[in-house]
């Protein structure tokens, strides 16, 4: 890096999360009931409500940040970060408004000592992952100290998660300011707002083949012939590795977990692990993961990626169904649902109506988008809904199928996520929504995928061949198998403007880079996809 950076760190809630010890803490001295949900600013206003609220507060401020400090969690990326810093030599200092001791502590915790523990246990300070060393922190008595420290280290950033710290008359002119909060409403255009440690990472540092080389020779001890970046992938990152004995890895990035909450690392890795366990090799092996980092690393499948889909690879996904099917059910009893499971009428018809109203709200400053959804898919949308009600077996319209009568699936199954070997083997891919979902969706979604590209006469193929699999087991498989089809193609239809979100917008420009005109080339792209399968609703192709 030619530009010298020197980052100055605030403590508390912004490297160290305490918002379940705060929680929890609470709850045991009766302070809020089991139920209540909230953050740890909404807690502060409610027990400050209280009376003798600040005192109160001040209690349990002193208890978290002393003899339960332990409990509490790094928040998720900043790991990342210090790691960052480290390999390219970049200091970091830690400088903290917390006072020695707590206020109405009998106790007398030194908080001091309490937040170096937890930075050694963490590996945060004065370790292989970490560019902080001891010396680098400090503790002021008051913010006017603390932004003292700050001038006098000559800060070239500062991140904290309060305001007030930045708003100082004393803070330095010339360190910028970078806010570590969700919290974005009047604040001044000269501080950077970041909402989570992932953000701020990638503001200065790439996921390039050096940074996966030294996490590799940190954690396991490796040292990698080769690494190549694996092009086009959408959401996680993926890099290709060789070892010392020339056995190749994919190390996988997932996405950053404030924009999507799933557990994918641990559903993937476990996924696999359960599945070739019970013999089912057809899928990579999980070799280890680095959850700090979001990183999962797993057998190398080579191969290609399957450019038509041919009867004899439809056989292959439907053999792999059948695999599945034979499992006990006992080995995965405990697993979750599949990513955004549809085991009822009203969970399917939730999902279609609430994907709807995020993509009308957006159309309010699009009109191409607006004219789709208005004038092309809403009456379509509510006719089929109406239609749907009365077909669906009465058993699941509101109740959720059977575990018995469900199966396990990647919730994204079909030829799209596989490799294909060069002995004409299907190996599947992209597990990280894997879980017990409806069947009929499983059909439906191999059916309606536009990235399967089936002819008419395959697609029927699929269906008749997955309903051997099923009705045996579910005599409503089939009546509900025809009432959920123009559902399912409603729903592709809104999935494939996923473009147009916000939130998907983020992902797609942390992980690729895109511009704002390539992205709004991607969404005009997906509108048309979205309007052909609205056009094979309409006309019924399943029938």
């Amino acid at each position: 890096m030619s530009q010298k950076f020197i980052f100055g760190i605030d403590f508390d809630n912004t490297i160290i999360n305490y918002d379940l010890v705060f929680k929890d803490q609470a709850e045991k001295l009766n302070l809020i009931p089991k139920s209540w949900e909230g953050n740890k600013t909404e807690l502060r206003n409610l027990i400050k409500s209280l009376a003798g609220g600040n005192k109160l507060w001040m209690r349990l401020q002193g208890q978290v940040y002393g003899k339960y400090i332990n409990h509490a969690s790094p928040n998720i990326g900043v790991q990342q970060f210090f790691f960052h810093c480290r390999l390219h030599n970049i200091p970091i200092y830690i400088v903290s408004h917390k006072t020695r001791y707590g206020h109405f502590d009998e106790q007398k915790i030194d908080l001091r000592k309490s937040a170096l523990d937890w930075l050694q246990k963490n590996l945060l300070v004065d370790s292989e992952i970490s560019s902080l060393v001891k010396e680098n922190v400090f503790f002021a008595n008051t913010r006017e100290e603390k932004n003292q420290i700050i001038r006098s280290l000559n800060c070239s950033h500062f991140i904290d998660d309060l305001i007030e710290v930045f708003q100082e008359k004393n803070f330095p002119e010339k360190t910028k300011k970078i806010l570590y909060n969700t919290y974005t409403k009047n604040v001044p255009s000269h501080i950077l707002i970041q909402k989570t440690w992932p953000e701020i990472t990638s503001s200065f540092f790439a996921f390039d083949s050096s940074f996966i080389k030294n996490l590799l020779k940190i954690y396991f001890k490796i040292i990698p012939k080769r690494v190549l970046k694996i092009k086009g992938q959408r959401n996680s990152q993926i890099f290709k590795f060789i070892d010392h004995d020339n056995k190749a890895y994919a190390l996988k990035i997932y996405p950053n977990i404030y924009y999507d909450k799933r557990p994918r690392l641990q559903t993937e890795s476990e996924a696999y692990k359960l599945l070739n366990k019970a013999g089912i090799q057809n899928t990579p092996n999980s070799v280890n993961i680095i959850k700090e980092f979001n990183i999962g690393i797993y057998s190398w499948l080579d191969g290609t990626k399957p450019s038509v889909p041919t009867y004899s690879l439809i056989d292959q996904c439907i053999t792999f169904l059948k695999k599945l099917e034979s499992v006990p059910s006992d080995a995965f009893k405990n697993f979750p649902h599949a990513s955004e499971a549809c085991l009822s009428h009203n969970a399917l018809v939730s999902q279609i109506n609430h994907r709807f109203q995020k993509l009308k709200k957006i159309a309010e400053k699009d009109l191409k988008l607006d004219d789709f959804l208005s004038n092309e898919f809403q009456q379509i949308k509510d006719d089929i809904l109406e239609a749907s009600f009365k077909s669906w077996p009465k058993n699941t319209l509101k109740k959720e199928l059977a575990q018995s009568k469900c199966t396990l699936t990647s919730s994204d199954f079909g030829i799209h996520n596989s490799i294909l070997s060069k002995t004409g083997e299907l190996y599947f891919l992209d597990f990280d929504y894997f879980g017990w979902d409806d069947p009929v969706k499983v059909a439906c979604d191999f059916f309606w995928h536009p990235g399967m590209n089936l002819s008419e006469k395959k697609k029927k193929y699929w269906i008749d061949e997955i309903s051997q699999i099923f009705c045996s087991k579910d005599k409503f498989f089939m009546k509900r198998l025809n009432s959920a089809f123009p559902l399912y193609g409603l729903r592709w239809c809104l999935i494939s403007l996923n473009a147009y979100l916000k939130r998907e917008n983020s992902k797609i420009n942390h992980l690729n880079n895109r511009s704002s005109l390539k992205i709004k080339t991607l969404q005009l792209a997906q509108l048309e996809v979205s309007r052909k399968i609205l056009h094979n609703v309409q006309a019924k192709i399943w029938l």
